[in-house]
């Protein structure tokens, strides 16, 4: 039979098992803390995560809305597409441009926000460009000497259209009177007021046969020039 402990012993033994479930208890306690804190950082990263969600799908909206307009200088649109650069790589850490492949990317998604008539052209020498500086530097000089021309309203009228000629109201080549043509002339079955009609040309009033000798002689109309 075993000796039995004596107060003392048994008084030490207890000590050491409170010890033990105290260092039992702190350690539960502290490995609670660590999953509180693990929790709280997937939370945070789900909510990053999240959010970089909607500012990336507000990026492409941007990225699809970001085009030269024909008012715009380029200079703005190289502004805007910095802008949308630095942007994206704040959203996607980690994930930046350094070498010459990306900047080649960068420069060709730059001509492709320029205006068709600027970007085509560029495009072609791309290859003589090392940065997007030096793009918007050309693309400036191809502002300055092709500006662009003003927004025309839809009721304008060009005053050199070929076909202006168009809107004038139709006459007869006989006797120069409009709401009939030549084939139904009525001075074509009446010779004699056919004669006597006059008709006026240049601000000269002649009869349809001098006209034509006049015509035939002279290349350009006497209206031209100065009286």
């Amino acid at each position: 039979m075993a000796k039995l402990d004596t107060l003392d012993e048994i008084k030490e033994r207890i000590l050491c098992v409170e010890r033990d479930m105290g260092y039992m208890k702190d350690s539960i306690e502290f490995a609670h803390a660590e999953l509180r804190e693990l929790k709280e950082e997937a939370d945070k990263s789900k909510r990053s995560n999240e959010l970089n969600g909607q500012k990336l799908r507000e990026l492409k909206e941007s990225n699809r809305l970001l085009q030269q307009s024909k008012a715009e200088p380029v200079s703005t649109l190289h502004i805007d597409f910095v802008t949308f650069n630095t942007n994206l790589r704040n959203v996607c850490l980690g994930k930046h441009y350094t070498g010459a492949n990306d900047d080649i990317e960068l420069r060709q998604a730059f001509l492709i926000k320029l205006r068709p008539e600027i970007g085509k052209v560029l495009m072609i020498r791309d290859a003589k460009y090392s940065s997007r500086s030096e793009i918007s530097e050309a693309v400036n000089r191809f502002e300055q000497s092709f500006p662009s021309f003003p927004l025309l309203s839809a009721d304008y009228v060009d005053p050199f259209r070929e076909d202006k000629a168009m809107l004038r109201p139709k006459s007869c080549y006989n006797c120069n009177q409009p709401s009939h043509f030549k084939r139904n002339c009525p001075a074509l079955y009446n010779p004699g007021t056919n004669q006597e009609r006059k008709q006026t040309f240049c601000g000269n009033t002649t009869s349809q046969t001098e006209v034509c000798l006049q015509w035939k002689q002279r290349a350009v109309p006497r209206c031209l020039f100065p009286n």
